[in-house]
């Protein structure tokens, strides 16, 4: 049964002075008969079909002409065809017909899609909480994805491009009007010059009035594209995630704030036929749900995918469990989807946002977000839209430093580095919301950036981590003088580069156990956001953690000497007591917590004083410090039987992972 309803949208503006609420009221049609508990709404006298490979797709919809009146549009790459069908026959009745001729692969609803947003608060909200929380409106501080940290190490790059896929954007205002993407293909000349079926489409397409004009007539995609790339540092109004960064705009959505599942079929395929041509486009954001499972979406999503295209969704704002029930596209199984639900500035899950502890990733700002709007003004907005859109920016950030990196390593960079925070624990898949600065700490530290991040803008921010670990760990070997020497040493040089903050100290047992050879630390114990842990993996626990995962192995041969084996060069590497010894600085992110850990050991005590000895007097030995992890050789080249500064260290190998 197919029954006619009205849906209200409400979107509010700001403008100079005033207030001012819209109101849209379109007619649509939803199937009561759909197994969703909720309407699900599609366009009246419009299906998807996609008719099996081997016949001819022109006679084949000539020879249904009994249900289909005419072919509206058909995607060449995807194999798709959207029909009208004849007047008098209903949806259900024509996909019954449809599903039941042999030669159609499958037939659905071109579903209608809404915005994900909710009525926006007041226009009162007068900082950028998600991006540096300092307590605004009783909020937490610190509850944000550390966006100024994160600015330290990148501000975006005008050479990649983001495909927002939304309700267009008010191109012309003047907070993001330089970060709009330039179609090198086309001219301003009446002409489709690209040959793509549209005329002029400059900075992107308009699949829902099907025209070469984006422009944002409904405010929800400038303010999507507002959090992702309003230009910062230019004295007006708000910074974007990204301060310098292209966006292609794809208006799938029309001035009601509501487009249907063909129209954003059809913009995601621009993005794929502009990818073709050499336009890299590896994220789009996605800020729109409803609807019922699309298998023709699906497809696309996953065309998206084999084309190393990332497609960050929001999660939806209607409070409820997406593992229960789906909410698409974000909950489609596919792993270039990155759901993303809303957090609020006290780092709780949003009262409005979908949740799902398996197909929702990670939580992001969310709630009362500033952002632009069209017309160059401003005002604020709660929904999923505004998360997706951090997360989006974020993902864009992290190209700006390494654009090769594949959609799976993004993805991962990403949720591996999360603030993990109680009130996603369960709910999420990470158990987290976004961290900007953690995300970016895993692709840019590395040994030649030192003593960043352990001091940043004049502040110490680590633990010193010693190793004890003589009858409590892995291994029966015993801390020795030197590692809590050296440590000292460390500590003392970063101390003179630091004018606040102060290191904190741990033994190794402290907070690190270890059970069948496999190490866990207790993390809550340690409030820096990195760590320097000093001491050869037999006698601290935190180095031997981290000895699987680097190319430079620690090989225990009691009751001998051990030695390093490098997976690099297949050499292994032993000492010579007192006059010889080889050892390995390497930074790493840790899994688990997300702190840069930075481990300094030696085969023998003489490396290990070398080691920090390095670090120590790290102006001196620039040459020597690159990559994210270096083997070194020391020599007592002065015959005095110790490590000191007048030895020789000599660069064996390194470890860059670019």
């Amino acid at each position: 049964m197919v029954e006619r309803i009205l849906s209200l949208l409400i979107f509010t503006f700001m403008l100079t002075n005033s207030l001012v609420t819209y109101f849209s009221v379109p007619l649509s049609s939803h199937d009561s008969s759909s197994n969703s508990s909720r309407a699900v709404e599609y366009v009246s006298r419009e299906v998807l079909v996609k008719f099996k490979s081997s016949i001819n797709y022109t006679l084949e919809v000539a020879n249904l002409s009994n249900i289909i009146e005419k072919e509206l549009r058909r995607y060449k790459l995807l194999g798709l065809s959207l029909v009208r069908i004849k007047e008098g026959i209903g949806v259900e009745e024509a996909l019954n017909l449809l599903r039941n001729n042999q030669l159609v692969e499958y037939a659905e609803p071109n579903y209608i899609f809404q915005m994900d947003q909710i009525f926006p608060n007041d226009p009162l909200f007068q900082y950028q909480w998600g991006l540096y929380n300092i307590g605004q409106l009783g909020g937490t501080v610190d509850a944000d994805v550390d966006a100024p940290e994160a600015w330290n190490i990148t501000t975006g790059s005008g050479s990649l491009v983001i495909a927002i896929i939304d309700t267009g954007l008010d191109y012309t205002h003047v907070d993001i009007s330089s970060n709009v993407w330039l179609n090198p293909f086309e001219t301003v000349n009446g002409i489709d010059d690209d040959g793509n079926g549209y005329v002029d489409d400059i900075h992107g397409v308009d699949t829902c009035n099907n025209d070469g004009d984006p422009m944002d007539d409904h405010g929800h995609g400038t303010a999507v594209a507002g959090v992702i790339a309003a230009l910062g540092n230019n004295g007006i109004g708000v910074a974007g995630i990204n301060w310098h960064i292209k966006i292609m705009v794809l208006k799938f959505a029309c001035a009601d704030g509501a487009g249907s599942i063909s129209s954003a079929i059809e913009a995601l395929e621009y993005v794929m036929d502009m990818k073709r041509r050499g336009i890299n486009v590896k994220v789009t954001n996605n800020s729109w749900g409803g609807g019922g499972f699309s298998r023709a979406l699906y497809d696309t999503i996953a065309a998206l995918q084999a084309m190393d295209i990332l497609f960050v969704a929001s999660a939806g704002n209607s409070g409820r469990n997406n593992d229960l029930e789906p909410h698409y596209p974000s909950s489609y199984n596919l792993s270039n989807i990155i759901s993303v639900a809303a957090t609020d500035n006290k780092d709780n899950l949003a009262w409005f946002s979908n949740w799902g502890q398996s197909s929702v990733d990670l939580g992001a700002p969310g709630q009362d977000i500033i952002t632009t709007l069209p017309a160059n003004s401003y005002g604020y907005l709660s929904g999923t839209s505004m998360a997706a859109a951090y997360v989006s920016g974020g993902a864009a950030l992290i190209l700006s430093i390494n654009a090769a990196y594949s959609y799976p390593e993004l993805k991962r960079l990403i949720l591996n580095s999360v603030d993990r925070v109680p009130s996603l624990n369960g709910y999420v898949r990470s158990g987290g919301r976004l961290n900007l600065y953690k995300s970016l700490v895993q692709v840019y530290i590395d040994l030649s950036r030192f003593p960043f991040p352990f001091v940043s803008g004049g502040v110490a921010d680590y633990a010193m981590v010693v190793g004890d670990s003589f009858g409590h760990g892995c291994f029966s070997l015993g801390a020795r003088t030197v590692d809590v020497l050296g440590s000292a040493l460390v500590s003392a040089r970063l101390g003179l580069d630091s004018e606040g903050g102060l290191p904190e100290l741990f033994l190794d047992t402290e907070f690190t156990s270890c059970s069948g050879n496999t190490v866990s630390a207790n993390w809550d114990k340690v409030t820096s956001s990195s760590v320097i842990a000093v001491g050869g993996p037999g006698v601290n626990m935190l180095v031997y953690r981290y000895n699987g995962s680097l190319p430079f192995k620690w090989i225990y041969r009691p009751p001998s000497v051990s030695s390093i084996y490098s997976e690099l060069t297949g050499r292994t590497y032993s000492s010579v007591w007192g006059r010889e010894d080889y050892l390995v600085l390497a930074v790493v992110v840790d899994g688990d917590s997300g702190k840069t850990v930075l481990t300094v050991w030696g085969l023998t005590g003489y490396g290990t004083m070398a080691g920090t000895l390095l670090l120590g007097y790290y102006d001196r030995f620039r040459d020597i410090l690159a990559g994210k992890a270096v083997l070194l050789r020391w020599e007592d080249s002065n015959n005095n039987g110790k490590a000191d500064i007048d030895d020789t260290l000599a660069l064996m190998e390194v470890w860059r992972v670019d």
